[in-house]
């Protein structure tokens, strides 16, 4: 290609490039009468390699971050030398020969022509250096509180205390301590209904322990009765083998009266068995008259409590008239009194029980009383008996009758045995049913007791670990209604009408949503830095670099975990990122930016982001000789590519200048000028 300047008048000329070039100039005269060319401007589309008519297209620069500020001074004459070599450059490179024809209004035309010397473009370029490097991936979230609690009364009322703090209210920022009572509402209801459940439990036991006594009774009437149907078992083989006895030994007197005195031994029995009904005779009427007793102190009891009933009746009464209550409370001291109504008739009809037992057990000891009489002249009679038998042979006779009535008399005696034996079996059915009541009626007001003492708890907040108090919306005086927090409202209304938030403010997390393909490259571990919401957007500016980005860093941690679901709406990932260092920094609800480093490598060899070219998507940089003023394009192996530098795995080393600047006009040994060298 040639390129030619035209010739020009000393007041007008310009200056144009044949080919793929193009230019402009104007000549300007010189005080002195010498001509100098001024070029304005020139932009290569093209560059000749050896070959005329061969061009090389212009490469396209890799996307990079703003490169680093330099003065103003260094930089604007960067710019103009950029702006006035290529002209020259590009002459000398590709051979051309210029003529040009100054003509002088005062002296003859002459004519030179002058050959151009090649001169290298001029570039900038940094040093390859080793380097710690991290890619990140960053988000906006919130720091919360690893540990918090949402406290709030369960039972509605007045509160009536709320912790005092040197001297003063409870406030925002204070330090609590766990098990520490923070506040309460009204629980003298809760009191009194806690105490009535133990007052029932402890009737219920008292009926447990009589109902108790009362089987041990019933089991010991059932063995006794049981020991009557074998006596009478055994009374009636006697009294058969005394009839055979008399009828084979009629004629033997003494026999008779052995027979005899076996009548008498067994009139004997009877007196201790009819003194042994006496004596449980009156052990069941003193147990009649002690349940009197304790019938007619039941009764006191219920009416002193009718009585306080009614008089805490009476008073609701006048404080609804009043408006002080409502219909509810009224109603249930009404249902206390009719309760209270209905206990003095029960104890009442108790008293008349156990009078009637009483007047039961009198008569079964006067009839007890009566039977040993009778055993006692039954004896007389026997010993009569024998008196007789000795007497008289024919008396043996008599004794024969008599043992007969007796086998009889022991035969009723055994079906009213076996009667007594059933009756006691029912007795003792009833007995074992009334003991299973009891302990029922035991664990249902032991569960009473339980659920008033919920109940009291449920009036009260506790700090439920040391921590301090992130929120409070309650003061003394308030009336607290638990339908206040609504479940199903949204956050920040449940924290402005929860009681109180406590938090433990030495550990902090961070929840940030990453989009799902940057989602995938977060693992547990990783490092993480935390930019307060101040400070985000400096550090997602276009000058920021790792480290700056790190000093910006007000708290710092790992990754903790990373949820394996993506959320349906914003297509997102959760991450948690628990802080190690600078929870002082952070605020509970706060928002912040978090930055991760999802690839990092120590002692990396890394360049400037733009010093990267593409050709046919393959990065390539161009290496500095200084030796021989050349440059040589370099196919590299990528790696980690950070804020402002990318890692570089293969194709240059530590040391070796790359081209940042003037690139794109360069091609593998194109010669270059070094104007700049960033350190």
């Amino acid at each position: 290609m040639t390129n030619t300047i035209q010739s020009f008048s000393p007041q007008e000329s310009s200056i144009s490039l044949n080919g793929n070039g193009a230019g402009k100039g104007t000549r300007d005269r010189h005080p002195e009468g010498e001509a100098r060319v001024v070029v304005q401007e020139w932009e290569p589309e093209a560059v000749e390699t050896s070959a005329p008519g061969e061009t090389v297209p212009r490469e396209e620069e890799i996307p990079a971050e703003k490169p680093k500020k330099r003065g103003k001074s260094g930089g604007s004459w960067v710019k103009k030398t950029l702006l006035v070599l290529p002209l020259l450059g590009a002459i000398a490179a590709f051979g051309g020969v210029g003529v040009m024809r100054v003509r002088n209004a005062q002296a003859p035309v002459q004519e030179a022509q002058q050959t151009a010397q090649p001169v290298g473009l001029p570039v900038a370029a940094v040093p390859v250096e080793v380097s710690p490097i991290q890619e990140w991936v960053f988000a906006d979230g919130s720091a919360t509180a690893v540990r918090s609690k949402h406290l709030t009364f369960e039972e509605g009322g007045t509160i009536t205390y709320i912790k005092e703090v040197n001297g003063r209210d409870l406030r925002e920022g204070d330090r609590v301590s766990e098990g520490e009572l923070l506040a309460k509402v009204d629980d003298r209801r809760l009191n009194a209904d806690l105490t009535q459940a133990r007052a029932t439990t402890a009737e219920a036991e008292k009926q447990k322990s009589v109902a108790i006594a009362n089987l041990s009774q019933v089991r010991a009437n059932r063995a006794q009765a049981q020991a009557s149907v074998e006596q009478n078992y055994a009374s009636i083989e006697q009294a058969k083998a005394k009839v055979e006895q008399a009828r084979a030994n009629r004629a033997q007197i003494e026999a008779k009266v052995e027979q005899a005195q076996v009548g008498v031994e067994q009139a004997e029995v009877k007196i201790e068995q009819a003194q042994a009904n006496v004596a449980q005779a009156r052990a069941k009427r003193e147990q009649a008259i002690s349940q009197v007793a304790q019938a007619k102190a039941n009764l006191e009891k219920a009416i002193a409590d009718l009585e306080l009933a009614r008089k805490e009746q009476q008073r609701r009464v006048t404080l609804y008239q009043e408006g002080a209550i409502s219909q509810s409370d009224l109603d249930l001291y009404t249902n206390k009194l009719q309760n209270a109504e209905a206990a003095v008739a029960t104890a009442r009809s108790q008293v008349s029980a156990a009078e009637s037992e009483v007047r039961a057990a009198d008569s079964q000891l006067l009839a007890a009383e009566k039977e040993v009489d009778a055993a006692k002249r039954q004896a007389i009679a026997t010993q009569k008996d024998v008196q007789a038998a000795q007497s008289q042979l024919a008396a043996a006779t008599q004794d024969i009758e008599v043992a007969k009535s007796q086998v009889k008399a022991a035969n009723s005696q055994l079906s009213a045995a076996e009667s007594q034996v059933r009756a006691v079996e029912g007795n003792l059915r009833a007995a074992e049913a009334q003991v299973e009541a009891a302990q029922a009626g035991i664990e249902s007001a032991r569960s009473g007791i339980t659920r008033a003492s919920v109940n009291l708890e449920d009036s009260a907040l506790y700090a439920p670990f040391d921590g301090i108090i992130a929120y409070l919306n309650i003061t003394e005086g308030d009336y607290w209604m638990p339908q206040r927090v609504q479940p199903s409202a949204d956050y920040q209304t449940i924290v402005e009408q929860v009681p109180m938030i406590v938090i433990d403010p030495s550990e902090f997390e961070v929840t940030v949503e990453l989009p799902a393909f940057e989602g995938e490259r977060v693992q547990p571990g990783q490092r993480a830095f935390v930019v307060l919401e101040g400070d985000a957007s400096a550090a997602a500016g276009g000058d920021t670099t790792s480290d700056s980005l790190i000093q910006r860093a007000k708290a710092r941690g790992r990754v903790f975990s990373v949820s394996p679901s993506v959320t349906p709406g914003g297509r997102s990932v959760e991450v948690k990122i628990r802080i190690t260092d600078g929870t002082e920094n952070l605020r509970h609800g706060g928002r912040v930016s978090a930055w991760i480093a999802v690839a990092e490598n120590e002692n990396a060899t890394v360049a400037p982001l733009n010093a990267f070219v593409f050709r046919d998507r393959n990065p390539y940089v161009f290496v500095v000789n200084e030796a021989t003023g050349k440059v040589e394009k370099r196919e590299i192996t990528p790696g980690i590519e950070g804020i402002s530098q990318r890692e570089i795995v293969a194709g240059v080393k530590p040391g070796e200048l790359v081209v940042t600047e003037g690139k794109n006009r360069l091609v593998d040994g194109a010669p270059v000028q070094l104007i700049e060298r960033v350190q």
